[in-house]
């Protein structure tokens, strides 16, 4: 009796006839029939078909046997993922070798050793590594539906231009965008384009996010291939078109800014889900967007950032791949954002000793670099400096003499070590030959910063110093050496300041972005702080030369200039210039200079760039908050208590207030604490 199709014994086998064709009509259903053992079929053997076969009992081998067609559809998708639960358990375990502490990555190697430990942990689950190894992974960093929430409702320091407009023109609207762009309905590709140039021309001597190229095939995916682009795409685009727009804000309406904006953040959960070199380079644009937006949430942005950049990246010692290469360098440019926002707001740095000590190459080594990478790396060496300046100067008790002296030392290193086209000077005289404007520009700022890092180190020595002088306290002298010190490399250092501001403004940049740059902005209000600062101390002092107090209340009437014109945008810059705006009209009046009253600044043609920039001259007409009906005679006012004042605004350098002027909170109390950015909330 013959068995059904498709199902046969093994011991069926051994009755069948011998013969030539017999055996090769055995053989040839053989070869497609499923009852040969996994070990026989691996080594192409005979398999007797019994529950253990003679070979896997002669290899001492367990004896399996599948009877899966593994033509079917389903069986194949089967091992396919089993394959897959191996991937994932595979690269959970080298996550914990790269990543973990050396307690659980000993575990882990001691766990492969011993393989018959498993039977201990009962049965096993999907989880290798924490069933099998005893060993946990570091979870994916993510938002919590409270920051998500956070990040997308808040609005930045942006101001209404409903504010702007004439009151009895009706609110034009030139554009009917959709509230976000979708893979059928996207962002216009002319629009977008410039701003988006603009922007990685501009920062990329500062840090890297991403080149040209890479934003190119990007477009082409969306715009120019014939399957609609997914979601993702989408939202990289939006998010570097969005600080684009920021670049290129003469062509871009804040309409169109806001709904590229609104579409980037729509996606993150998606983009986080990726957990690639993609998702840090959107959450970078999305930082970037956020610090010139002056948004409170973008701190918490940073932090889910680095959280994925030290789950993802690889230690120094291992070798680089041109993959891990591109994580290094996003590490670093989120961790210049970092180092910057923490310095300017007042909060301490996520950071440690082993993250900012990459090493990093000398002036030989760096000759055969290209001039972005070189700028890169002296940028966030400054920015990292910045920070520690902060945090030696914002303790309990104000830095000892000792301690401003080390960090002067390693801020005179960071200049000496600059190439010699890189130099203040060189830049300030135009002779930074090959570099182009925008990698000028990188730089300027990047002396800005080292100049902000100098008045900081300075900064709370001139203010104990003014407490004495003030509270009457024996042994405190305006005209001691380590005061006149103090003042002297700080006002310097302001003076500085506007001449790099004239200059990038006008000699350098190829956008109108610098007016809302936050380091910009905050640097110039530190500017202004030292030089009011001065003159009111040389009031006192009965020491001021009429000449250079008017030099120095020009460079004055130039950073509110630029404060005024940045204000008509950001609240955060209105906040600023109101704060200078009393100390201004008292020094003024102390004093006894007046100021020709004119009209507020407009906007500056490039020839301007021909005007002086020694700091004697300025480029933007004088902001003068005297009226003809509040001018005061020369004597009205105390000249101590417009030197009060004035050593109160140095009190406060992140907006803290004076009760926590010099103070750096914890991180996670820092980013909800009062500061400049709250003004925009």
């Amino acid at each position: 009796m013959q068995p059904p199709p498709g199902t046969h014994s093994p011991r069926s086998q051994q009755s069948r006839p011998s013969g030539v064709g017999a055996t090769v009509a055995a053989n040839s259903k053989r070869k497609h029939a499923s009852m040969a053992c996994e070990y026989c079929r691996f080594k192409r053997k005979r398999c007797d078909g019994n529950p253990r076969c003679r070979s896997c009992v002669d290899a001492n081998k367990q004896c399996v046997y599948r009877f899966n067609d593994k033509r079917k559809a389903s069986v194949r998708q089967e091992r396919i993922q089993i394959l897959e639960a191996q991937n994932k358990e595979l690269r959970s375990l080298l996550d914990v070798l790269k990543y973990g502490n050396d307690e659980d990555a000993h575990a882990a190697f001691q766990a492969l050793r011993s393989p018959r430990e498993t039977a201990l942990h009962g049965s096993p689950s999907n989880h290798l590594l924490l069933d099998v190894y005893g060993v946990s992974i570091p979870t994916f960093p993510s938002l919590s539906l409270d920051d998500l929430q956070h990040v997308r409702t808040d609005r930045g320091s942006r101001q209404s231009q409903s504010s702007l407009q004439t009151s009895f023109l009706p609110a034009l609207r030139l554009f009917d965008y959709p509230p976000i762009f979708t893979p059928s309905q996207l962002p216009p590709e002319v629009d977008i384009r410039k701003g988006a140039e603009l922007f990685l021309q501009v920062t990329a001597g500062l840090f890297h996010i991403m080149a040209m190229d890479e934003f190119d095939r990007l477009c082409a995916r969306a715009y120019r291939s014939k399957i609609p682009p997914d979601t993702r795409v989408v939202a990289e685009i939006c998010a570097v078109s969005a600080i684009g727009a920021h670049f290129n804000a003469d062509d871009t309406t804040g309409e169109l800014k806001d709904v590229l904006f609104n579409t980037a953040i729509h996606h993150l959960p998606e983009m986080l889900e990726l957990s690639n070199l993609r998702t840090m380079k959107y959450l970078a644009c999305l930082c970037t967007y956020g610090m010139v937006d002056k948004r409170k949430s973008t701190a918490r942005l940073i932090q889910l950032s680095l959280d994925i950049a030290r789950w993802n990246l690889a230690l120094p010692q291992h070798g680089l791949s041109e993959a891990s290469h591109d994580w290094r360098r996003l590490y670093q440019t989120t961790l210049f954002l970092e180092c910057w926002l923490s310095s300017s707001l007042g909060y301490v740095p996520d950071l440690s000793g082993g993250e900012i000590g990459f090493a990093q190459p000398n002036i030989a080594a760096m000759e055969g670099l290209q001039d972005d990478i070189v700028t890169q790396i002296k940028a966030k060496e400054i920015v990292v400096l910045k920070a520690r300046v902060c945090e030696a100067t914002c303790g309990l008790e104000p830095p000892t003499g000792q301690i401003i002296e080390d960090h002067m030392t390693k801020l005179e290193g960071w200049y000496r070590k600059l190439p010699p086209n890189m130099t203040l000077t060189v830049l300030l005289n135009g002779d930074a030959n090959p570099l182009t404007a925008a990698q000028q520009g990188a730089l300027l700022l990047s002396h800005a910063m080292y100049l902000g890092a100098v008045m900081m180190l300075h900064r709370r020595a001139l203010v104990a110093i003014s407490d004495g002088i003030l509270g009457g306290i024996a042994g405190s002298d305006i005209q001691s050496m380590p005061m006149q010190e103090h003042l002297a490399r700080s006002v310097e250092a302001a003076r500085a300041i506007v001449r790099i501001f004239i200059l990038l403004r006008f000699g350098t940049a190829t956008t109108n972005m610098h007016v809302r740059c936050w380091i910009c902005v905050f640097e110039t209000y530190t500017a202004c702080t030292i030089l009011l600062y001065n003159i009111a101390l040389r009031t006192i002092q009965h020491a001021a030369e009429r000449a250079e107090t008017q030099l120095d209340l020009e460079r004055v009437t130039t950073c509110l200039g630029m404060l005024k014109a940045s204000a008509l945008v950001d609240m955060v810059s209105q906040k600023m210039l109101t704060a200078l705006a009393g100390v201004h009209d008292a020094v003024v009046a102390a004093t006894g200079h007046q100021l020709s009253e004119t009209s507020p600044p407009q906007v500056e043609s490039r020839s301007i760039l021909h005007c002086r920039l020694d700091g004697t001259g300025s480029s933007f007409e004088p902001y003068n908050l005297l009226t003809s009906s509040n001018k005061s005679p020369r004597g009205c006012l105390s000249a101590i208590y417009v030197f009060k004042r004035a050593t109160d605004m140095l009190r406060d350098p992140f907006g803290h207030g004076l009760d926590a002027g010099f103070r750096l909170f914890p991180r996670d109390v820092g980013v909800e604490a009062v500061d400049w950015w709250s003004a925009a909330s």
